[in-house]
């Protein structure tokens, strides 16, 4: 059962002792631990001389710019209570609100891009030459985009790009509907939206974190994602509903993207965290970027997640890009089958990301990971060799439970090992990472169109799970156990 913030608050109140006479307390609502009641911190808040309880969590002295005493403490949870359980900080709730049609928005903007720019051109290159102009800003721009999330307030930041996403598809919204569409309009609105991207995903992931502390980021992580992969569900479905509707079209699906938008700004507009800097420190922004590559640098764990979050982007992930070609040319099932396609790898995902956050403080994370990575590739290559529609709809739903697996467990364990403020610097360094996917999508729609798009998704699976089985046996990482349990 969900617990409203402001009746936790009040139950968190302890009244002090007078003249070495006890005077009766509330208790905190928090469960103890060995017996032991919440202690008071020195320092702690206190609202007219009355110190606030909070639970005896190690945190990073620049904590105390984003306070989250207002949040309730944490129950014992089992079952479903802890599958949603990061969901009672009020700020986060709200995130995942105004993620909802932010990410529904995206996935649907995906399936009409990618649909109108392959019947402007018939060209499969044409698909990746649109993940390239979204992949070039979140390489050059991403490292600058983490500087700013840790100088600059992380709400503000969300609001200002997510408008900018906003304007973007108004703009697309007008030319499809004024007959002024063409395929460089495309190229300019996904330049535009992938800069936006290179400064909102490390600001969100970092204010994620900001909000929930890292009690609750595994969690917080894992429905962050379940949110997004729900939204693939959702997303492909109604676009190619749409987009089969003449009276609506694609036209339409950018009129109720920007529209969305307006959604998605007021709602964050509620959210109270965010508001100031997470670092304080001196230094010019150069500087400041230097000093988080330091950082990385000097820390081998992080580095090695890092790059092991890289390989499925740079390697795999483009079939995305390619789904147009399976769904138009290869299965011949048009803008409702792209939909259905998209909508199984959504709902694998969705599936996915709701287990892991439901065993959220599960062990042997790194080598479930490994294996979750190999599983991506076979899946993958079982798409790539499939020659019909069923066994694509088969297939699709363990790539897209294996990769949001994958990628969850991934983000998680690389904000488990960076502290609060170089957060926005990693995650900056991570978005690199992501920014392969659109990247390699060029030369992989470029052999596809040489070769097929069937034997370059097929080898890009095989490669996938070969590379990543030689990084975990190579390391001596051995079978994980699946001992998910608290």
């Amino acid at each position: 059962m969900f617990r409203f913030p402001i009746l936790s608050r009040v139950s968190e109140i302890a009244l002090p002792r007078r003249s070495g006479v006890a005077v009766p307390t509330i208790e905190s609502a928090a469960p103890r631990t060995n017996g032991a009641a919440p202690t008071i911190e020195p320092g702690a808040p206190r609202a007219n001389g009355v110190a606030t309880a909070l639970p005896a969590v190690p945190i990073a002295p620049s904590v105390a710019l984003e306070t989250r005493s207002r949040e309730p403490a944490a129950l014992p949870q089992t079952g479903w209570q802890r599958t949603f359980s990061s969901l009672r900080h009020r700020d986060f709730a709200l995130m995942t609100a105004s993620a909802l049609p932010h990410m529904l928005s995206i996935q649907m903007g995906m399936i009409a891009s990618g649909y109108l720019a392959y019947q402007l051109t018939n060209s499969a290159t044409t698909l990746g030459l649109m993940g390239l102009a979204w992949g070039v800003p979140m390489l050059t721009l991403s490292l600058v985009g983490g500087v700013v999330a840790d100088r600059v307030p992380r709400r503000t930041i969300l609001i200002v790009t997510q408008s900018a996403i906003g304007l973007a598809a108004l703009t697309n919204a007008v030319l499809v509907l004024s007959g002024q569409i063409q395929i460089w309009h495309l190229f300019i609105t996904a330049l535009v939206q992938g800069t936006a991207f290179s400064f909102n995903m490390p600001a969100r992931q970092a204010m994620v974190a900001d909000v929930v502390g890292r009690e609750d980021l595994a969690n917080a992580l894992a429905l962050t994602n379940a949110n997004m992969n729900m939204t693939r569900v959702l997303g492909p479905a109604v676009a190619g509903f749409l987009i089969a509707m003449p009276s609506i079209g694609i036209g339409g699906i950018y009129l109720l993207m920007a529209g969305l938008y307006v959604i998605v700004v007021a709602t964050m507009f509620q959210i109270q965290g965010g508001r100031t800097r997470a670092s304080v420190g001196g230094g010019s922004p150069l500087e400041k970027l230097l000093e988080g590559i330091r950082y990385i640098a000097g820390n081998p764990s992080l580095v090695r997640l890092l790059l092991v979050g890289m390989i499925p982007m740079l390697l795999g992930m483009h079939y995305q890009t390619l789904m147009p070609v399976f769904a138009i040319g290869i299965l011949g099932s048009g803008a409702e089958g792209l939909g259905l396609l998209n909508m199984a790898v959504g709902i694998g995902a969705l599936i996915g990301s709701m287990a892991l956050a439901a065993n959220s403080g599960g062990r042997n994370r790194e080598r479930v990971q490994m294996f979750l990575g190999i599983g991506f590739g076979l899946s993958l290559l079982l798409f790539g060799i499939g020659n019909s529609f069923a066994v694509a709809l088969i297939a699709l739903p363990l790539v897209g439970a294996t990769s949001a697996a994958y990628q969850s467990l991934n983000n998680t364990l690389i904000m488990q090992h960076t502290p609060r403020e170089f957060y926005g610097r990693v995650m900056s360094v991570y978005m690199m990472g992501m920014a392969m996917m659109p990247l390699a999508s060029a030369p992989a729609a470029r052999l596809a169109d040489e070769i097929g798009a069937r034997p370059t998704v097929a080898a890009s699976g095989a490669l996938i799970a070969y590379v990543i089985a030689i990084i975990a046996f190579g390391s001596g990482l051995k079978m994980p156990r699946f001992s998910w349990g608290r």
